[in-house]
Order: structure tokens, then sequence, then C-alpha cells
């Protein structure tokens, strides 16, 4: 059977839907267990915990993660 175009559209924009989808889970994912770990050390420190900061860091996590990759070579 013969794809025309706009079947092969279709088929593009649900593998980017699908990408997308995948990408927030893990985002989503990394944000809930950094603003965890932000509040554990919060709390054992008896400081206030906001949303604000601990969103923050994990912005400040995810650029430093970017910038500073690490490669292992063999």
């Amino acid at each position: 059977m013969r794809k025309t175009k706009l079947s092969s559209l279709s088929d593009l924009g649900c593998s980017i839907l699908v990408i997308i989808a995948i990408l927030a889970i893990a985002l989503g994912i990394s944000w809930i267990c950094t603003v965890g770990i932000v509040y554990l050390i919060t709390l054992c420190f008896h400081l206030k915990f906001t949303w604000l900061i601990a969103t923050g860091i994990w912005l400040v996590l995810l650029l430093l993660s970017s910038v500073f990759s690490v490669t292992v070579k063999k």
C-alpha cells in the first residue's frame, strides 16, 4: 500500500508528540526528585522551603549539566 503525503505527515506529527511527551515526563521526574531533595535538606537544617528556590536550583542544575557534560573515553 502506498503512503500518501498526508499520512506520512500524520506519522511524523505523532512521532514528534510522543518525543515531546517522553521529554516532558523525564523533565517532570527530574524536577520532582530535585525538589524532594531540596525539601529534605531544608527540613534537616530548619530552613524555609519555597517552591521558587527549589525550582531555581533545578534549573541551575539542568543548565550546569548541559554545559559540563561528562564524556568517558576508553
